[in-house]
């Protein structure tokens, strides 16, 4: 296999190497200091992947064997002939590969991206079903950005994919504990999906609703607080939804996806009546969700904002956007580092879908929250109040607790039902 990336440069210099670990592929990513050519082959006994720069120079020192996961072994380099730099991945096992560049875009240099596939596939099987119960509340998370793509950075390095990445965990474990409900994650580590699989993961799994989770920055440092968006068939509905739109659409080229990929188109095809019933929803969603959101503290915006956000397009799955707050505000910013507020924030997401559940039609949950909660291990009466909606000390009162310590096992009777 051969690619050529372009034109031929001088004096390229290969600067920083980072791996990510996916469940369908092992990524390498090359950081450039200028645009340039390269030709990647495969090797047998032993397996090996080999990546040629002309023109090109190493300017890092390569990470250490056994550190970089099943697939790959180690990375070597070497020079074939003059001015020509070879980069030789040893393998464990003959794989899949992809290579590809990606121009400068968002802070990032140019890059040359391997994708290393088990031979036995090249990914996730895109067609098959993702769960085999058609009688769970199937509620698929999204943590934005991930990987090669930091999202938003932060006061003090504070990254938003790690940020959405806790809250998207600790908001799964909540619905798994209800029974009823069922979460599915989108990403359960720090690499990235491109939008389209991301949507493709919902559309596969039947989704009852989708809730992409962000924590974005924005030029003005002023702008804080929570907000709710939903897809527009027209414009954005403010200049923040629009500027939002704009950067999250651009995530598939900071996070290394290939222009061919980007040809597909994000946009399923739908009847105008089932995209305005989707519409109609996503907003409800929005609606209860901001409702929890508020106890928490001053939203950003107090109604369901829109744009065209790609990674919303779901068919037929009321899906929306959460923007948990903003990591270039400082107090924003400082509430996002505290993970009792992180806590807070997934307890409120998972109160607003079951008041939304509650009050559309057919909803297959209980109409209220079980009154006896069980206590798990890790659990605290902060958090378990802050999943009922309720306050540590109604809860205390109620169980005649003296202090704020309970033990595994422990059946507590919970004073409040969800907002």
């Amino acid at each position: 296999m051969v690619g050529l990336a372009g034109p031929l440069f001088a004096a390229v210099e290969v600067t920083g190497l980072r791996v990510w670990q996916a469940p369908d592929r092992t990524r390498l990513v090359f950081e450039l200091s200028a645009p340039g050519p390269y030709a990647a082959f495969s090797l047998s006994d032993p397996a090996r992947l080999v990546l040629d720069l002309p023109a090109a120079q190493l300017k890092m020192t390569l990470p250490t064997a056994g550190s970089m996961g099943p697939m790959l072994k180690a990375v070597r380099s070497g020079e074939p002939a003059v001015g020509v730099l070879r980069l030789v991945l040893d393998l464990g096992a003959p794989v899949a590969f992809r290579v590809f560049t990606v121009a400068a875009v968002g802070g990032r240099g140019d890059r040359v991206v391997v994708d290393l596939y088990p031979r036995d596939g090249d990914g996730l099987d895109t067609k098959a079903p993702l769960t085999d119960s058609d009688k769970d509340y199937i509620v698929v998370i999204d943590a934005g950005h991930g990987g090669e793509d930091p999202g938003a950075m932060g006061y003090l390095g504070l990254r938003e994919k790690d940020v959405v990445l806790n809250i998207a965990r600790r908001l799964a474990r909540l619905i798994d504990e209800e029974p009823g409900m069922r979460s599915i994650l989108t990403r359960t580590g720090d690499y990235y999906l491109r939008l389209r699989r991301r949507v493709d993961i919902a559309r596969r799994a039947e989704a009852s609703l989708f809730v992409s989770i962000h924590a974005d920055a924005f030029r003005s440092r002023s702008a804080r607080g929570p907000s709710v968006y939903s897809l527009s068939q027209s414009g954005a509905t403010s200049e923040m939804a629009a500027y939002l739109a704009q950067r999250e659409n651009a995530a598939d080229l900071a996070g290394g996806v290939s222009l061919s990929d980007r040809d597909e188109d994000l946009a399923e095809v739908m009847l105008d009546m089932q995209l305005d019933w989707k519409i109609e929803e996503s907003r409800l969603l929005g609606t209860q969700l901001l409702s929890a959101l508020a106890t928490l503290g001053p939203l950003h915006s107090r109604h369901v904002e829109q744009a065209g956000f790609a990674v919303l397009k779901a068919p037929a799955i009321p899906s929306v956007l959460v923007e948990v707050g903003y990591v270039t505000h400082p107090s924003d910013s400082k509430r996002l580092q505290h993970l009792g507020h992180l806590e807070r924030l997934a307890a409120a997401l998972f109160r607003g879908i079951l008041a939304y559940c509650h009050k559309r039609p057919g909803c297959p949950l209980p109409q209220t929250m079980s009154k006896i909660h069980v206590v798990k291990p890790g659990e605290s009466l902060s958090g378990i109040a802050a999943r009922y909606g309720s306050n540590v000390g109604a809860i205390k009162r109620r169980n005649g607790l003296q202090t704020d310590v309970i033990q595994v096992r422990q059946k507590l009777f919970i004073p409040a039902a969800i907002p």
